[in-house]
């Protein structure tokens, strides 16, 4: 329709101007939430979602909808002609108290310094002022390609694996499990299993278990050869949730 008289000067449209609730879906574009930027990445823990609540719209982070992983990755440490490897909590960023009811430390690709020499495990109750050395019950058998079996009870250690060899290839794997290593009323325990190339050119497995029988909470871990140095290797703590 032509104006009658002079046409009234153009001003830009703003929300002052529009009821709330009167534009519908249809007259909105199909892509009105797609930004110009596409995000290439898993989105942040406050991205957010436009999601529909039985038809009333409402936003909603991502992090209520994320997938949650059973293993958190607390510390990694790095062997290099290490006397030792420890994870002592509230050191170094380490977590190990009751956030967990249980925690795996894997060790992965470990050369040892010297030939024919154990891979030692020892626990706290002191934050890893001091480790103890006398245990109440400990189990090793080994199963070694040479069709030999052997099973020890060094109750000096609370776990170990061995016979390291020193030649050059030469490596061990570990893993290592701590159950609810903070509950103080009962007797604490640590299991796990290795491999290992041993010093006589065979491949040799391992399960170990130890106990300590007071009923005592834990807090520190620490792995050393029986001699000499850890050359190389890396340590990942990690807790698991139940």
């Amino acid at each position: 329709m032509a104006f009658i008289g002079k046409k009234p000067t153009d001003a830009p449209l703003t929300s002052s101007d529009v009821a709330d609730g009167i534009i519908t879906n249809a007259k909105l574009a199909q892509d009105i939430i797609s930004a110009d930027t596409a995000l290439g990445a898993e989105p942040a823990d406050t991205d957010e979602f436009l999601v529909s609540d039985a038809g009333t719209l409402k936003r909603m982070d991502y992090s209520h909808i994320k997938a949650s992983s059973a293993w958190t990755l607390i510390k990694t440490e790095t062997a290099s002609s290490s006397s030792a490897i420890t994870f002592a909590h509230g050191t170094s960023d380490v977590t190990f108290d009751s956030t967990y009811k249980i925690y795996c430390i894997i060790g992965q690709s470990i050369v040892s310094a010297s030939n024919n020499v154990e891979l030692n495990l020892y626990t706290s109750n002191d934050g890893g002022s001091s480790y103890e050395t006398s245990y109440d019950e400990t189990d090793t058998r080994g199963f070694s390609s040479s069709s030999s079996i052997s099973i020890t009870n060094n109750t000096s250690v609370i776990g170990h694996s061995g016979s390291f060899g020193n030649a050059s290839g030469k490596n061990g794997s570990i893993i290592v499990w701590c159950p609810s290593p903070s509950e103080s009323g009962t007797f604490h325990t640590v299991y796990g299993d290795s491999i290992v190339n041993d010093d006589q050119g065979y491949v040799r497995r391992g399960m170990f278990a130890g106990m300590h029988e007071t009923a005592e909470a834990y807090d520190a871990i620490k792995f050393e050869m029986s001699s000499g140095n850890i050359a190389s290797g890396t340590f990942s703590l990690y807790g698991v949730a139940t």
